[in-house]
This record gives C-alpha cells, structure tokens and sequence, in this order.
C-alpha cells in the first residue's frame, strides 16, 4: 500500500507568522467529510482566533502529481483512492497520460511490468519463438531454426506503433499498457 498524506496548513496562523497545520493520511481518512473532519479539527485548535482558512502546503505519495494549494477534497479524495489502491501503476499511468485524464484510468488495461521495453519484447514473444524454432527444426534440421531470431526493437515499434500500446518508464520500470 502506497503511503498518500497531505499536510493542510492554517492560513490564518501562517498569515500571523506561526506554523500550524495538520498531516491527513488519506489511506485512512479517504472521504470528504472524514478529511474535512481532520481540517475542522486544526482550525478548532488554531492559535489564531477564529480560523476558517486552509490550503495545502506539502504532501507525499503522489509521484509525479502537483497538487494545487486550493485543490478540492473531493477530488483530492478520489486521486488518493485510486493511488492508495493501484499504488505506482496509476501513478505511471499518470506520468504519461496526465491526472486531468484520470477517469480514462483503467488498471485492468496493464499488461505488465518489465525492467525494460526489450525485457517485454523478450517475454512477450519467446513462446512463439519456440515454437516456430521448433516448427523449422522439424522441418529442415537444427541450422535452420538457429536462423529464426526476433527482433525485439521492432516488438516494442508494432505493439507502440500498430496495436496503440504504452510502455512507460517510472520509478526504474517499465510499465506496458494495452490500448
């Protein structure tokens, strides 16, 4: 599980030159009203009388996300869910796509992850290699299935090129999307 805080400051403390603010787990507070709950609670505790203003000023386990200062919580709320429960796929998915396209986010649309395109070129289609080795060592002997090599650059062209897929390099891997 993927660790997604944010740290919600007090404008009216900060305003007044004092630090004042709280962390939310939003693995734990994950709907709107628990995560304006959590807020209440920091204004109620401000030391400036009668806060009412908020904003956010730090947070982690977003990857490549910026958050703005005034994002709402609902839509806060709704990219946590999905990076606490799909973790570093949405947030590659993200990295390539954009969090403004984050309702085309579809984790059943990855095929996998790899430590390079070749590494998924070289998977993807060492079956069929075999086989079709297999095939002209029948057929015409030993030699002749020596011939039969893949060519893995071209592999990862089609499946980008033709078949509409998505390899994308985030946090030391490579995550493959189907179209």
């Amino acid at each position: 599980m993927t660790d997604v805080r944010v740290y919600f400051a007090d404008l009216a403390a900060y305003n007044a030159g004092t630090l004042h603010g709280v962390w939310v787990d939003l693995s734990i507070h994950t709907d709107e009203e628990s995560i304006y709950g959590e807020i209440r609670k920091m204004l109620e505790q401000s030391p400036e009388h009668g806060a009412e203003e908020w904003a956010i000023h730090d947070y982690e386990g977003f990857g490549p996300v910026r958050l703005s200062e005034y994002m709402g919580i609902k839509e806060l709320a709704e990219l946590a869910e999905l990076i606490v429960e799909h973790g570093d796929t949405v947030l590659a998915w993200i990295s390539d796509q954009s969090v403004d396209y984050i309702d085309d986010f579809d984790a059943d649309r990855l095929y996998g992850t790899y430590e390079s395109e070749r590494d998924w070129a070289w998977a993807f289609t060492e079956e069929f290699e075999e086989s079709v080795k297999e095939m002209a060592r029948k057929e015409h002997g030993e030699e002749m299935a020596l011939l039969i090599k893949i060519d893995y650059d071209e592999a990862v062209m089609i499946a980008k090129c033709n078949w509409g897929w998505s390899f994308v390099d985030y946090d030391g891997k490579v995550y493959v999307f189907t179209q």
